[in-house]
């Protein structure tokens, strides 16, 4: 309760929260915009990206609810399948699968407004970016998480991967995102992809993640549009299917250090499970120009318009990744 009285939250809006599951009490109690308080249909199936803004960094927020991934996707089948590869022996990269949504083609029409959609998206994310040298997504959907599919490792998640150009990410120092059961963290060799954090660890039934720890460092991950080429090798990770959370410091030289804490259960105590560090500004040598206007406002659908939170300055900048109630705090 001090926490809540202390500290803004940031909003997630999960799979569990489309308009047909619990999206009008989400719009009712975490939707950070005004609603028609005279409209019994206030739920929107989707909403524009916008920026929370804070001192040294912002958090640029990603309503990817209504995404339907190839059958159900990974984490609907692959709880009860093994036979993930582990380190291979001949040393070559492994390169996980795509789950391609054109393989379902009654679905063709819907996965074409949806990649449409999304890339509309990522270009006003780029734009929102150019505010901030430090920049972290927040979203529901692993972008460039991975899991296991029987003997294969696949990526997550095919839509919003094939919305991606080549330069979506220059801004963006991490990923933090749910979904999935489990705690998922990836850091990509040179930072050429952001790194991608996968809290879904923080309060609900685990799914028993396969991954072979061993394998982590060969994979190389592929995503999105052929054209673009955008493809990163894995330096080091982890996944774990514990209930835990994760504490992101701002350091004094503006980097952040991020713990990850896992509930031991056969010790019974709470223990740092995995340490990342996230270097301060411009992941890549991208411009450091901001916007003219700040990007301070956008047009939410219907017309309202949404302001972001302005310069703040807060000790503790905690948010909810999607319907698991996943905190990440970040302390001044």
């Amino acid at each position: 309760m001090n926490l809540l009285r202390t500290t803004p939250i940031i909003p997630g809006r999960g799979n569990h929260e489309i308009c047909t599951r619990g999206g009008f009490g989400f719009f009712l109690f975490m939707f950070p915009y005004d609603i028609d308080d005279g409209s019994t249909n206030y739920c929107l199936d989707n909403y524009p990206p916008y920026a929370v803004r804070f001192e040294h960094e912002q958090f640029l927020v990603m309503d990817d609810s209504i995404i339907n991934p190839l059958r159900g996707g990974v984490d609907h089948y692959m709880n009860t399948l093994e036979g993930c590869p582990g380190a291979p022996e001949d040393g070559q990269p492994i390169v996980p699968k795509r789950e391609n949504r054109y393989l379902d083609p009654k679905n063709a029409e819907e996965t074409k407004e949806q990649v449409e959609l999304f890339t509309k998206w990522f270009e006003e994310m780029e734009f929102l970016a150019l505010d901030r040298d430090t920049n972290f997504y927040v979203g529901h959907r692993p972008v460039l998480g991975i899991g296991c599919n029987y003997t294969d490792v696949v990526t997550l998640d095919w839509t919003l991967q094939q919305s991606l150009t080549n330069t979506t990410f220059d801004r963006i120092s991490a990923l933090i995102t749910g979904h999935m059961h489990w705690l998922e963290v990836l850091e990509f060799e040179d930072n050429v992809l952001p790194a991608q954090m996968v809290v879904g660890n923080g309060g609900t039934m685990m799914i028993e993640n396969k991954i072979d720890q061993s394998s982590i460092p060969y994979i190389n991950l592929t995503v999105g549009k052929e054209e673009y080429g955008i493809h990163g090798r894995v330096k080091r990770g982890i996944t774990k299917s514990a209930f835990g959370y994760g504490i992101m410091e701002r350091q004094d030289d503006l980097s952040y250090i991020v713990q990850f804490k896992t509930w031991q259960a056969d010790k019974g105590y709470v223990a740092n499970q995995f340490n990342l560090t996230i270097p301060a500004g411009l992941r890549k040598n991208a411009k450091a120009d901001t916007t003219e206007d700040g990007g301070e406002q956008a047009t939410m659908p219907g017309g309202n318009v949404i302001v972001s939170s302005g310069n703040i300055q807060s000790r503790l900048l905690p948010f909810i990744v999607g319907a698991f109630f996943v905190g990440l705090y970040l302390c001044n």
